[in-house]
């Protein structure tokens, strides 16, 4: 075979173990993290009584929020899905403090991605049934939630009033590194979902909203004229730009070859 039609085939298929080569995150989807079905298991993490209300007051200060509708007030009746991220009262970098609200006859949940691909993240549910609230920790694969120790949560309060649900909960060493992405960091997707719950099983989560990627311990973020991903990106984009990159690169060389 002609020398330079080896070199050709050789950089093409160093670009191909480019592209797939990924990142482990969806890879993963299916890792087995002490996980189960909540038809099989029941958590037991302590739920305290929430008194105070969940409110925008230091939106944007010191903490993160998302909702919908957009600027929607949490602390009044009516139909707001809102969540908020702090760093306020934790010890740690990577220890946030939550705040969800929204209705529901069964639970709500707030699902975190490392990438804008769902699968193998990390949600966090409140779920009601008979006037009580119950709280896990589970994986969502992209479309069931999986129950899951992988996640550890301190100081969760939870109250239900009239269909509306309030939880806050603090998440302990959030961590969004994936095999892209070596540097640990709380770049996240947020996603607010809600579905069924019948005391023994959770329904397939409807997503209510899904953000850009936002560093979650950065209560700005999602304020930032870029995005709000903060001069980041997840790793799928770097993964296109590199292979992109390796493309351009081959293609010259092909011209000066033949």
């Amino acid at each position: 075979m002609d020398s330079r039609l080896i070199l050709v085939v050789s950089m093409v298929i160093g670009c191909l173990a480019l592209a797939v080569r990924g990142d482990s995150h969806n890879s993963n989807s299916s890792m087995d993290h002490n996980m189960t079905t909540a038809s099989a298991m029941h958590q037991n993490i302590s739920v305290g009584e929430l008194t105070v209300a969940i409110t925008r007051d230091a939106c944007g200060r010191t903490k993160l929020c998302e909702e919908i509708p957009a600027d929607c007030n949490p602390a009044v009746a009516g139909s707001c899905f809102f969540v908020s991220a702090s760093r306020e009262l934790t010890r740690r970098g990577t220890d946030l403090a939550f705040e969800l609200r929204g209705e529901s006859s069964g639970y709500i949940a707030m699902i975190l991605s490392p990438d804008t691909q769902q699968g193998n993240d990390d949600a966090f549910i409140c779920a009601q049934q008979n006037g009580s609230v119950s709280f896990f920790t589970a994986i969502f694969n992209g479309s069931a939630l999986m129950l899951s120790n992988r996640s550890a949560v301190q100081d969760v309060l939870a109250s239900v009033s009239q269909g509306v649900i309030r939880c806050t909960f603090v998440a302990l060493d959030l961590n969004a590194t994936t095999a892209s992405t070596r540097q640990a960091h709380l770049n996240f997707q947020i996603s607010l979902a809600s579905g069924t719950f019948n005391g023994v099983n959770l329904g397939t989560p409807n997503i209510s909203l899904t953000s850009k990627i936002l560093n979650i311990g950065n209560s700005t973020s999602n304020l930032s004229p870029a995005g709000g991903n903060n001069g980041t990106t997840d790793g799928t984009a770097g993964l296109h730009s590199t292979t992109l990159a390796s493309l351009v690169i081959l293609s010259a060389m092909m011209q000066r070859l033949f």
